[in-house]
């Protein structure tokens, strides 16, 4: 049930006390090296909840940065994948927007938090988004992302069009 998997992601947070102190961040070239090595394309959509306190700076060039996020969704939806992005930022990031439009562009859910409190309102939120993922909730998150990007208030990701009209 939903209730579950957002418990499930939530207990895995608070149980890990991750605080954002890591240093470096590799991101978007071991996202995509995973995804290809564990999944298989198909007619399901893979749900994916990325826990970062900042940019990918250790990536290869085309994948550093929060623009390497491109290279990878074009990759990931050239071979097929279906994926929704569930994003936790902890700390502050600078352009925090494009976390956002890519979780909102693939019908998931972001949250920009200093810490992860499942109590706090903004917390519960994304952990009911997760859980309630996909069929109409997730079309609905994707509706909203298309009119932010008409009206000013978020980016045009350029493979969004890509996006499989499931």
């Amino acid at each position: 049930s939903p209730r579950e998997v957002a418990g499930d992601v939530s207990t895995a947070l608070v149980e890990m006390h991750w605080d954002g102190s890591s240093g470096g961040t590799y991101l978007w070239k071991m996202i995509e090296d995973d995804v290809r090595a564990r999944y298989r394309p198909g007619r399901g959509k893979l749900r994916l909840v990325v826990v970062t306190d900042g940019e990918d700076t250790l990536s290869p060039a085309e994948y550093n940065g929060v623009a390497g996020m491109d290279p990878m969704m074009k990759t990931l939806l050239r071979l097929g994948f279906d994926i929704e992005w569930h994003i936790v930022v902890l700390g502050e990031v600078e352009r925090e927007a494009r976390y956002q439009a890519l979780a909102g562009a693939t019908g998931g859910s972001f949250l920009s938090a200093k810490t992860f409190d499942p109590r706090e309102p903004r917390a519960a939120a994304f952990l009911e988004a997760v859980g309630a993922s996909g069929g109409r909730d997730r079309r609905d998150r994707q509706r909203r992302y298309e009119r932010d990007v008409k009206s000013g208030k978020a980016e045009r990701l350029e493979w969004y069009r890509a996006l499989p009209e499931k």
